[in-house]
């Protein structure tokens, strides 16, 4: 069926005019607040797209920064470690030293065979060299008094036919 088309009578179109005159502020709302809520909702969204660049740089600079001072500080805390277990090294060495000097001196103090023996063995030795010594003190006399002799005879000529041997014979009295 064909639509038949609808008469509005110039009475009735002002009686609307009229109404929607008076229904403006309430249409103007309909209208208007879901522009200006969607304008609101872009500008929003345009200043978190602009802002957003700045903020993830921000950010990024924050985690460099405590990426850098989270490494300084393990090199810190790396570099004491090392400087801790350099110092625990020296004191153990100094007090394995102490203890070697202690094992010494207490070495040193024990009377051992060993020492004993060799303490014995340097007096011996040092009394058979003063013996040795005194013992052979009137043999160096009785050399000195030949050689002077000999050499007296030496100068004279009844002896100068005489070999050493002889000259050295006669003077301790071997030979008349």
């Amino acid at each position: 069926m064909p639509k038949k088309p609808l008469k509005i009578t110039r009475t009735e179109i002002k009686e609307i005019i009229k109404e929607l005159k008076k229904a403006y502020p309430e249409i103007k709302d309909i209208i208007l607040f879901p522009i200006a809520y969607s304008l609101a909702l872009i500008q929003i969204s345009i200043q978190h797209i602009i802002e957003r660049p700045e903020k993830e740089r921000q950010l990024k600079e924050k985690l460099y920064k405590d990426r850098i001072n989270i490494e300084e500080a393990a090199k810190t805390f790396e570099l004491i470690k090392q400087l801790k277990a350099k110092e625990e090294l020296k004191i153990a060495e100094e007090i394995r030293t102490e203890e070697r000097a202690k094992e010494v001196r207490k070495e040193n103090r024990e009377i051992t065979p060993r020492k004993i023996l060799h303490t014995s063995l340097a007096v011996i030795s040092t009394v058979c060299f003063v013996i040795g010594v005194v013992r052979l003190g009137p043999i160096s006399k009785r050399a000195l008094k030949s050689n002077e002799c000999i050499k007296t005879m030496s100068s004279k000529e009844e002896y100068q036919k005489l070999d050493t041997i002889e000259k050295f014979m006669k003077c301790n009295g071997f030979i008349n």
